[in-house]
């Protein structure tokens, strides 16, 4: 079957062109794969202590700091200290002394500029000197992916998209000998499947970090929501 695969497309036999692809393929694949490892680093070792995250802590490490924005803003809504209309927020009651940073940045922000959208809310805290702050921190204890480190991450998917579209030019060349593309196809489709792993699955956290995350997921050990109280 091999032999016969777009035999003779591009003066290449389909046996050739299959055995080269899957080897660019497996090549492509490990060389993301390095990087992925690399940039992630080691995972968490299984007795090292689960450290004491808040919500909003695990919301940045999860899905970024929107995650922990929406957190705060929830447990805010939640208490009766925010109320929305039409996508508007407005700032009611007072604070707790015990609330936790990023809420007291949504609090105030939204404090300082009432009916304020929630987009730029969102906006406003992302930018905000409380969020660099919760965000170093995470980085310095090897839990938030560093994002100097994370930008050759964002390049990545080049590779994989260069041999998924040598893939397609070649089915379609293939097509137009009237050769059969069946196994190409197949080829090229997982190739492609790989394109969008590594555009879309780019997690916040490194390898340590979700290691813990899964562990507090598993654990029933409850999360601190706020600080305690000052004595």
């Amino acid at each position: 079957m091999l032999a016969t695969t777009t035999a003779g497309t591009w003066g290449i036999t389909g046996a050739q062109f299959l055995w080269g692809y899957g080897a660019l393929c497996a090549a492509t694949a490990a060389g993301v794969w390095q990087a992925y490892h690399r940039t992630y680093g080691p995972p968490a070792s299984p007795i090292e202590p689960l450290p004491e995250l808040s919500v909003c802590q695990i919301g940045v490490l999860n899905e970024g700091p929107d995650c922990a924005i929406t957190a705060a803003t929830a447990r805010l809504y939640y208490d009766g200290l925010v109320r929305g209309t039409d996508g508007t927020l407005v700032a009611t009651g007072e604070l707790d002394a015990t609330a936790y940073p990023i809420e007291r940045e949504v609090f105030e922000t939204v404090s300082r500029e009432p009916w304020l959208s929630v987009d730029e809310m969102r906006g406003r805290v992302r930018e905000s000197a409380v969020m660099r702050s919760l965000t170093q921190q995470l980085t310095r204890t090897g839990l938030l992916l560093d994002e100097k480190a994370a930008r050759p991450l964002r390049l990545l998917w080049v590779l994989p998209a260069l041999v998924t579209s040598l893939g397609v030019l070649r089915i379609l060349a293939g097509l137009a000998d009237g050769r059969p593309i069946l196994v190409l196809a197949v080829m090229t489709a997982a190739a492609g499947l790989a394109t969008a792993w590594v555009v879309f699955m780019r997690p916040a956290a490194t390898r340590r970090g979700q290691d813990v995350l899964e562990r507090l997921a598993a654990s029933t050990i409850p999360t601190r929501v706020r600080p305690p109280p000052p004595r």
